[in-house]
């Protein structure tokens, strides 16, 4: 019988830093320590169209170029539209892409229009991908059983590192308890990842009235049940800045912790990282810029000081003149 407790001397003091997976954003990785193989659950996490697909994607396309083979389960995507989107991550937008417009029935040709990458990147992203990438056949029941099947599957046959759960919402429950089974199968997924020294990226949506009342989010705003943060190592959210109200106090509070903590000018992001959880370096934000050719986000570069000073003082004459009485805002 296996002895329920150890003495301290006999564990082994470890002085390596763990196998890591690492995100395509370099502050990410710093803040974070990136994604330890050696086990555990990373939370993606905002409201709907914020980007979590998108960034997912990136992640896996970024793993597999580091040497690392991925599965992944894309409930919201077709095997198509996944394909497209991490194809075209992985190639330079260039004048050999071809723009495709759509045509009616009839014939007439609309201002509906999309870019494809030429058959000679095709072949080259294809041959980058095989064997690397694998793709749940959604054909099949969306249960845990059938999840962890495919997950040791994928580890033991195929040597997959990292795999990804898009969107947690999509698996089929069992019961009406939703908060117990929600709990329940993140655990499982949880001890998966320990048991076979993997590491689990889990896409989940924010609440509806999170989602609508604020620019900022908690991991209590996380929907299914208060227990998945506790479950996972990391826990990102993204918010998508086209999509928030600019003239809102949340996001000009927003603005200024950029600018005064964080070095980052919030007019030069389309997305921003915020770090709800991690056990490395801390919390924070990280700025992205989204190329929507590549369907790529880039790391904002932090400011210098000489740019932060002329963004807070620019930010200073703004709220002067918003304090000045009315008759001497039309001068100015």
């Amino acid at each position: 019988m296996t002895k329920l407790y150890k003495n301290s001397r006999d564990i082994k003091y470890n002085r390596n830093i763990s196998e890591r997976i690492l995100f395509p954003f370099p502050q990410l990785n710093y803040k974070t320590g990136g994604m330890a193989i050696s086990g555990g659950l990373t939370i993606i996490t905002s409201g709907s169209d914020n980007g979590k697909s998108t960034f997912t994607m990136q992640t896996a396309a970024d793993a597999i170029k580091q040497g690392y083979k991925v599965l992944a389960v894309f409930g919201e995507h077709s095997e198509e539209s996944a394909i497209d989107i991490l194809y075209k991550q992985i190639t330079p937008f260039s004048q050999d892409w071809n723009i495709e417009k759509y045509k009616t029935k009839k014939g007439r040709i609309t201002n509906i229009g999309t870019n494809f990458i030429s058959n000679k990147e095709e072949k080259t992203a294809r041959e980058l991908y095989d064997n690397n990438l694998f793709i749940y056949n959604i054909e099949n029941s969306l249960n845990i059983m059938n999840i962890l099947k495919a997950f040791k599957d994928a580890k033991e046959q195929n040597g997959c590192s990292l795999f990804i759960l898009d969107n947690i919402m999509q698996i089929d429950l069992e019961t009406h308890d939703t908060n117990r089974e929600f709990t329940d199968l993140t655990e499982k997924l949880r001890l998966f990842s320990l048991r076979n020294k993997i590491h689990i990226i889990l896409v989940a949506h924010m609440k509806k009235k999170s989602e609508r009342d604020l620019v900022r989010f908690d991991l209590d705003d996380i929907a299914g049940t208060s227990n998945l943060p506790n479950k996972a190592l990391t826990v990102l959210s993204l918010t998508r800045l086209d999509k928030v109200n600019k003239d809102s106090r949340h996001y000009k509070n927003l603005a200024t912790r950029l600018s005064s903590v964080e070095n980052i000018d919030i007019e030069q992001c389309d997305n921003l990282i915020e770090i709800l959880k991690c056990k490395w370096n801390g919390l924070g934000f990280i700025g992205l810029k989204y190329n929507k050719y590549t369907k790529c986000y880039e790391q904002v570069a932090e400011m210098s000081s000489e740019e932060k000073t002329v963004v807070e003082n620019v930010k200073m004459v703004q709220q002067d003149l918003l304090t000045k009485p009315d008759d001497l805002r039309d001068i100015f």
